[in-house]
């Protein structure tokens, strides 16, 4: 019998408002135990100078085939999880906020691999679920206040998830699993697995597959999943040189996004439209007559831009109180492919090494059924009313290729370890906003890339320039007592071309022409810390880490030259500083943890609204104080 045995708690007060966090910590591995009936045991990191707490792949395991390593989590102090779905898999939905920072104020990576904020329209890396498939994964590793000064993030104002996958077997192997349940959900998984072949110099391998569907638990239409997984693992000279590969294919039916006064009025299983078209037609045609949708003259419906359908009134059919109480569908579609290889050595018994390169590719759309834009709007004759629906597909489409290394050397010194390292990342990220017609008879697909636009409304180039490195010194000072030192130093360039605004190539020179650099960069970034033996199964801990947070697209994204110009001037990256003190006890099986935080986070940024969010309007970037949040955690 498998019985999670995870258990925590947490008290937080924040101040000046709703905030969020980051910080860092020394690499070492934590502590490891076990306990003989295979229990889920949260490992605590021992001699860490941080929180950190460790979830081993038999933890995993306890959870339902397909779901996301994010979720098992949520069981850890100071996590707040929520989701839309039992498998933590429905991107949109899921969210995480660790000590006060949210989602993308937290840094992640898969095998070193950076995986960028994890937003939902993630311009620098891809979703943990997409990166890998959840039964290879070795295990993850929680760092609550501050990640180590290794981790390859721009993000983690506040703690990190590191992710590793597990490696190839000894043995030749495989696994073949299936998975139903209801909403139609099925799940498949196989694994294959070389084991060492001696002819190939004990290299080893393996090839994993993995299929998961099921349908919305409210309203219609699926979420999928395909994944491909292979990794090998050779002894090269004194090391290990291995490689990992993902191919993930994304296909989600989203829900409807309700308030609580909609939820009121319409039910908790209200939701969009689909499968009923002609339904969508009518409230589209009604929000185009009586003027709540803009998209023509109500008094003049023959003129330019036409109104789509004049006979179809102004009355909004039942229960619908305006077009945005239901749109006829909405989706998610990603294709990633993720690629690294990566090379591990001691050169000698003090010195040892590490190195990866990888590459990223991902073609994404964000789709939404809208009623805000059709094409009698960009000059489709009345002739074609019959044909020419008044719901539109808007998409949101992302095309990016990154590519970077990473690379570290550790040398242990006397007394010292000294470890240094440099990550860099090139990564070309092109953002538009485009408009497909649909005919009155039949929707397109939503699942499906959409082809053919009928109009542009903006089209962005970017190219983001990284640059990490790091240096620390762990030094053991007594046999009770080990402090550790260091800092890291972070650039990140981000430049930015217009293609497209407002429906039209921007006039060269022009203020809608939008192009420039901007840059996030701190050159002293420190983390201090220590950790005191009381006894041999007991230990206090400390830390102080400041970190700052990369600028993200906001500050370019549909603004002018000169409101560009404004917010490069006048507006600094988010950072923070993170203080933690702490006691570690083991007793056997036993493992416990209590911990206090304080966390000053500054530079906070808003995107102040200037517009109805739903229509995509540009947000003014600010910087709006400072936030502090105050906590304790106790895990056992």
């Amino acid at each position: 019998m498998k019985i999670k045995l995870l258990m925590g708690a947490a008290i937080v007060a924040l101040s000046a408002g709703s905030a969020w966090a980051q910080t860092s910590g020394p690499a070492d591995a934590p502590a490891e135990t076990t306990d003989t009936n295979r229990d889920v045991v949260v490992i605590i990191g021992q001699g860490e100078t941080r929180q950190v707490q460790t979830l081993t792949e038999t933890d995993l395991k306890l959870e339902a085939a397909g779901t996301s390593p994010i979720k098992l989590i949520e069981s850890l102090p100071g996590v707040n999880y929520t989701a839309a779905d039992p498998f933590g898999a429905y991107e949109w939905a899921v969210n995480i906020n660790i000590r006060g920072f949210q989602k993308d104020q937290l840094g992640y990576t898969l095998d070193r691999v950076p995986l960028g904020d994890m937003s939902y329209g993630n311009y620098n890396g891809l979703h943990i679920s997409r990166a890998i498939i959840s039964e290879n994964i070795g295990k993850v590793e929680l760092a609550q206040g501050a990640a180590s000064l290794a981790t390859a993030s721009t993000s983690n104002l506040g703690g990190a998830l590191t992710f590793s996958s597990r490696g190839p077997a000894d043995d030749f192997g495989g696994t073949v699993a299936f998975t139903g349940g209801s909403e139609n959900m099925y799940r498949g998984y196989a694994r294959l697995d070389s084991g060492a072949i001696d002819a190939l110099f004990g290299a080893k391998g393996y090839i994993s597959y993995a299929k998961q569907s099921q349908d919305k638990w409210k309203g219609d239409g699926p979420q999928k999943l395909e994944q491909v997984n292979a990794g090998f693992e050779v002894p090269v000279g004194p090391g290990v040189l291995s490689g990992f590969y993902d191919w993930s294919k994304r296909r989600e039916t989203d829900y409807q996004d309700l308030s609580l006064e909609m939820i009121g009025r319409l039910g908790y299983t209200w939701d969009n439209i689909k499968p009923d078209w002609a339904l969508a037609n009518l409230v589209g045609d009604v929000g185009a007559n009586n003027g709540y949708t803009g998209v023509c003259n109500p008094a003049a419906p023959n003129a330019f831009p036409a109104c789509p359908n004049p006979s179809a009134g102004t009355a909004w059919p039942a229960p619908f109180a305006n077009a945005d109480d239901a749109y006829y569908d909405a989706a998610g579609l990603r294709d990633d492919q993720l690629a690294r290889i990566s090379y591990d050595a001691d050169l000698t018994n003090d010195i040892s090494i590490s190195a990866t390169a990888y590459l990223h590719e991902n073609e994404g759309q964000g789709i939404w059924f809208t009623p805000y834009v059709n094409p009698f709007q960009f000059g489709a004759p009345i002739s074609e009313r019959a044909n020419i629906s008044s719901v539109s597909v808007r998409t949101t489409e992302y095309d990016m290729n990154r590519s970077g290394v990473l690379g570290s050397a550790k040398w242990m010194l006397g007394n010292h370890t000294i470890e240094g390292g440099a990550w860099y990342e090139y990564n070309d990220f092109n953002q538009d906003r485009r408009f497909y017609a649909n005919t009155r008879q039949a929707p397109r697909p939503s699942l499906e890339f959409m082809r053919n636009p009928f109009a542009t409304q903006w089209s962005y180039a970017y190219d983001f320039e990284t640059t990490m490195f790091f240096v620390q010194d762990t030094w053991d000072v007594t046999d009770a007592l080990t402090v550790f030192g260091g800092f890291k130093s972070v650039t990140v360039d981000m430049a930015v071309d217009t293609n497209v605004i407002g429906f039209t190539a921007p006039t060269p020179g022009s203020n809608a022409d939008l192009n420039g650099t901007i840059t996030s960069e701190d050159n002293f970034l420190p983390q201090v810390g220590f950790t005191y033996a009381l006894a041999e199964n007991s230990e206090i801990f400390g830390g102080y880490t400041e970190n700052m947070r990369a600028h993200t697209l906001a500050p370019a994204a549909s603004q002018t030259q000169s409101g560009f110009d404004f917010i490069k001037a006048n507006t600094s990256p988010e950072s923070s500083k993170t203080t933690e003190l702490g006691w570690r006890y083991r007793n056997g099986p036993f493992q416990g943890v209590a911990a206090a935080y304080y966390v000053k986070f500054d530079d906070r940024q808003i995107g102040l609204s200037s517009g109805a969010g739903i229509i995509g309007n540009p947000s003014v970037i600010k910087n709006v104080g400072s936030v502090t949040t105050k906590g304790i955690e106790l895990a056992g």
